[in-house]
């Protein structure tokens, strides 16, 4: 009968150890999620910005190239196919147009 009445009633250091216990694993848990979770989001954040400057940097080059064969295409045929007037530029004119 005394042990029944122990493990009915058990002592109050059992008890507060217990609870102890629980808080501690709860936090635990809790602290290893937030991590976890704060963890990926930085991943997530950090390969989204490493996208966008891929993206950004490459649209940049792209638009130099295109600027830079449009200035040649216009100062090639600015120099070779328009200015004929002259005399020397009439037969350049005439071997590349």
């Amino acid at each position: 009968m005394f042990i029944y009445v122990n493990i009915l009633y058990p002592p109050c250091a059992v008890v507060t150890a217990a609870a102890v216990v629980v808080v501690v694993v709860v936090v635990v848990v809790v602290v290893v999620v937030v991590v976890v979770v704060v963890v990926i989001v930085v991943v997530v954040v950090v390969v989204v910005i490493v996208v966008v400057v891929v993206v950004v940097v490459i649209l940049v080059v792209v638009v130099v190239v295109v600027v830079v064969v449009v200035v040649v295409v216009v100062v090639v045929v600015i120099l070779f196919c328009h200015d004929y007037y002259n005399y020397y530029y009439y037969y350049r004119w005439h071997y590349y147009c």
